[in-house]
């Protein structure tokens, strides 16, 4: 593919040649990008230097030329630097009042050595453009930087977090959508935190939501059902979330995401909200609704440890420890980002309750292994016998029938 676009450059470049006019700015960068993917950096630079000639005030154009430049192997280190201070010191003579240009000139000093120049541009930003798209989005890296290792907010941010969703108007609304998420989850990490005030915060990513909507619907209930508060909306936002999904994945449809993805995305958006949904009835007293809930939550979403963890609870409830140590079988082994796995931890809590410390618990979990093996396997037998097979033939058709057939049964992975 790669080799056939270089083959139709000279005629697309011959073309780009005789665009005039303003459409030429975009034919220009257009011809840029091409070549720089075509590995001519050198002539990329000539075409979108061409094109900051013809619209010096165009931020992306310099940003464009920039990279470029950065990129250039006939040049020195300080011949880059030198290069780009001097294009960003052209582009201020002329847009020195318009804050993208100032952040723009931020970042690009900030990556080439002149972070004192950078951080009095970004306090301009912060002094005369306060409600400027650039503004917000130095306030929203701060937020970002401030995060843990595991991506957690920290207590100490709630005023940053706070002063960010105080501002009117909110520009970019993916921000909104993810700093919403941020305090959300600040608030569920303080158990002080008012349940109206809790509320609230998913009640704002309900509306702000575009992309995560496990929050609103899913953890955001789960976070009131586990403080036993506002279990009438709880239920109602949980129950909400089919909807909000199906329209997600069409969405995505609709944007040329291929199936296998959006299928993926749906089966794990519909596991979480069926365990949201088994622990809001859980917290109502609904024990049965809530472990129908949560088996459904294994079927479109096998192997979730959070749903898994919940019915090795209610297994032990019953006294059903075989039960139990399967359920935290199927989920122990899988590796979860930011949190431990909750079938792990159930584990070791039944062996600290039965042995009184974890002594041997090395071997226990060896027990568990083979026992998680066993159960790949038979959802394998199981899923190779509910295959369509070819039937045998007949005796009265074996005359007429192929001598060897090749049968194929697909078997899902667990």
């Amino acid at each position: 593919m790669l080799q056939r676009a270089r083959d139709q450059l000279p005629a697309a470049l011959a073309e780009a040649e005789k665009v005039q006019g303003v459409a030429a700015i975009e034919v220009a960068l257009a011809t840029a990008q091409a070549l720089a993917q075509a590995e001519r950096p050198a002539d990329a630079l000539t075409w979108v230097t061409r094109a900051v000639e013809a619209s010096p005030a165009s931020v992306r154009l310099h940003q464009q030329q920039w990279k470029l430049v950065r990129d250039a192997p006939e040049l020195s280190n300080d011949e880059r630097r030198e290069a780009i201070v001097q294009d960003i010191d052209a582009l201020l003579a002329l847009r020195g009042q318009q804050p993208s240009a100032l952040l723009a000139a931020a970042d690009a000093l900030r990556e080439h050595g002149r972070a004192q120049r950078a951080d009095d541009l970004e306090r301009r930003i912060a002094a005369e453009f306060t409600g400027s798209p650039a503004h917000e989005q130095l306030l929203y890296r701060k937020v970002n930087a401030g995060l843990g290792p595991d991506g957690k907010p920290k207590p100490e941010q709630r005023p940053a977090i706070d002063a960010f969703l105080a501002r009117t108007p909110l520009h970019d609304p993916s921000l909104r959508e993810e700093v919403g998420r941020l305090r959300f989850e600040l608030l569920r990490a303080d158990p002080a935190t008012p349940a109206d005030e809790l509320l609230a915060a998913i009640e704002f990513t309900r509306i702000a939501g575009r992309i995560d909507i496990n929050t609103p619907y899913s953890h955001g209930p789960i976070a009131l059902a586990e403080r036993g508060v506002h279990l009438g909306r709880a239920e109602a936002l949980v129950r909400e979330g089919p909807a909000a999904f199906d329209r997600l994945v069409a969405e995505l449809a609709a944007a040329g995401m291929v199936e296998e993805m959006r299928d993926i995305i749906r089966r794990d958006m519909f596991g979480v909200n069926y365990d949201a949904l088994g622990v809001v009835l859980l917290a109502t007293g609904r024990s049965a609704e809530a472990e129908a809930a949560l088996l459904q939550s294994q079927e479109v979403s096998p192997g979730y440890p959070e749903s898994l963890a919940r019915l090795a609870a209610l297994a032990r409830g019953r006294g059903d420890m075989d039960a139990a140590e399967g359920y935290l079988a199927a989920g122990f082994e899988l590796e979860l980002f930011g949190r431990d796995n909750p079938c792990k931890l159930m584990l070791a809590q039944i062996y600290r309750e039965e042995h009184g410390d974890l002594k041997g618990y090395e071997k226990y979990l060896d027990k568990i292994r083979a026992r998680a093996r066993e159960l790949r396997r038979a959802k394998v037998i199981a899923a190779r016998a509910a295959s369509p097979r070819l039937r045998r033939p007949s005796r009265s058709s074996a005359s007429t029938a192929p001598r060897s057939r090749t049968i194929r049964c697909a078997a899902r992975s667990w």
